[in-house]
């Protein structure tokens, strides 16, 4: 039982051991050796993949006296963060090298927030819930100010420290009030306290659940806790901004799940009117406010904010549909994201970042293929078929009507429809507007910011939005069966 307990722990084990060999050994490392730090990072990546690959068919063991949790959706999650991961570091590369960030201290901590990540989707009480947490977001606050060459890096890292800080502070108080009524803080028990004992009638048990909701709201962005999404998209290096805007939703996602469906699953009277009315407020404003931004990583920030909004209906929904169509939005939101960005990484220059609208002026003149790519990648997140942004959006939309919440399907299309005039502006930038090159009759082809292999993967991911698209329903068998 000893041995089989730690062998399901095996791929933190690794991550942890590798972590802290990657921090040792890079202090060896000479500038013009830093190619092997990042080939041992995939390196562990690839292996802690296979490890989980492994660990597929895991029934749901608790191990540690109640405080770890294996199951197939914790395993998904830990892929999709693995995968995820490797992914970004392959996009980054060559814009990490130009702005000096291409170093072993970037490298540990992302892989100590990753680690954080995969203890929170597995975490079973709320000790290792905090802990996780706190793994995750130390590391970013760093990360967002590890370069010096671009001025606003700190302001965003401090407004980033101070939000979060509050927000874990939030998150604990509540967890006081859960355990100050239930005298434990394992999820099962405390369940089984709710559902058979009566305490899902105990005022100081939903105040508790009100103000877990709302810890774990700042960390998804949503409005009224949106305020440091703008800031700390737009103040980060973009490979940084990449990073924040898609793997801790993963993580985050997991462990609102865990709270909503297998904890306070019999106080849905309590979170259900705060998920609808958050929800529907990120929609509204960040579409809406989205429409006034110039930068455009800010525009994506506001952007995420809606997105973001949607998952939460998502939530509401899982009610009724085992939270299937949630799971599949946050699949598909962390798909385009993780594009968009990468785009806005392939055609910046050297240390300068493409972050205007007017940066993607005649993008279909210097790189069509980057162009074609960034177009499916826009239509998805607007929700306009045939992309895998409309059926991700049809889903939730769908099960909301079934719970009868009629006029909140309407404000969400409304929302939608709104929000597709900011994704269509940029591809009538891209594809109608001339570039400054071209109206100087200057002959300039761009040099694109990324490695060969990175450009053939972010063909790769803009084509999968479009075949999901079509073909969805191997991705919702995925969500299907580790969600069953």
């Amino acid at each position: 039982m000893f041995k089989n307990t730690f062998i399901l722990i095996l791929p933190e084990i690794i991550l942890t051991l590798m972590t802290c060999i990657i921090l040792i050994f890079d202090l060896f490392l000479d500038k013009a050796k830093k190619w092997i730090t990042y080939f041992v990072t995939q390196i562990t990546l690839i292996i802690v993949f296979f490890c989980l690959c492994l660990f597929w068919n895991a029934s749901g063991d608790i191990l540690f006296d109640g405080s770890i949790i294996i199951d197939k959706f914790s395993i998904l999650l830990k892929i999709m963060i693995i995968v995820v991961s490797s992914i970004i570091f392959i996009y980054s590369k060559k814009h990490m090298n130009n702005i000096g960030i291409y170093v072993g201290e970037y490298f540990v901590l992302v892989l100590t927030s990753i680690l954080g990540m995969m203890i929170m989707v597995s975490s079973a009480n709320f000790l290792t819930l905090y802990l996780g947490v706190e793994l995750l977001s130390l590391p970013l606050y760093a990360l967002i100010s590890i370069t010096k060459k671009y001025h606003n890096v700190y302001e965003a890292s401090i407004k980033y420290f101070v939000m979060g800080s509050i927000a874990s502070a939030v998150l604990l108080f509540g967890v006081s009030f859960i355990y100050g009524i239930s005298g434990t803080i394992n999820f099962v028990d405390i369940s089984y306290l709710i559902s058979e004992q009566g305490l899902n009638n105990n005022i100081l048990m939903k105040i508790g659940l009100i103000f877990i909701v709302s810890g774990f709201a700042f960390k998804f962005g949503v409005v009224p806790f949106h305020m440091w999404v703008p800031d700390v998209y737009h103040g980060s290096p973009i490979s940084v901004t990449l990073l924040i805007s898609t793997i801790p939703k993963i993580a985050v996602f997991g462990i609102a799940y865990r709270l909503l469906s297998d904890v306070f699953g019999h106080l849905s009277n309590v979170w259900e009117p705060m998920l609808i009315v958050m929800s529907l407020l990120s929609l509204l404003f960040g579409n809406i406010v989205a429409i006034a931004q110039k930068n455009i990583k800010r525009m994506f920030a506001y952007s995420a904010i809606a997105h973001m909004g949607f998952v939460f209906l998502g939530l509401v929904s899982g009610i009724h549909d085992n939270y299937i169509s949630a799971l599949f939005y946050i699949i598909v939101y962390v798909l385009m994201s993780l594009g968009v960005f990468s785009v806005i990484i392939c055609i910046s220059k050297g240390t300068i970042e493409s972050e205007f609208i007017e940066d993607f002026k005649g993008l279909n003149e210097k790189n069509p293929w980057i162009a074609f790519i960034m177009l499916i990648l826009l239509l998805s997140m607007s929700g306009i078929p045939p992309t895998i942004g409309f059926y991700a959006k049809f889903l939730i939309l769908r099960e909301i009507v079934n719970l009868g919440y009629f006029i909140v399907a309407v404000i969400a299309v409304l929302s939608s429809v709104i929000g597709s005039f900011y994704y269509l502006r940029l591809i009538k930038v891209m594809y109608f507007d001339k570039s400054y090159d071209y109206v100087h009759n200057i002959n300039y082809k761009p040099i694109l910011n990324m490695t060969n292999f990175g450009i053939f993967i972010l063909s790769i991911n803009g084509l999968l939005i479009l075949f999901f698209g079509i073909f969805p329903f191997p991705l919702l068998f995925l969500c299907q069966m580790v969600l069953f």
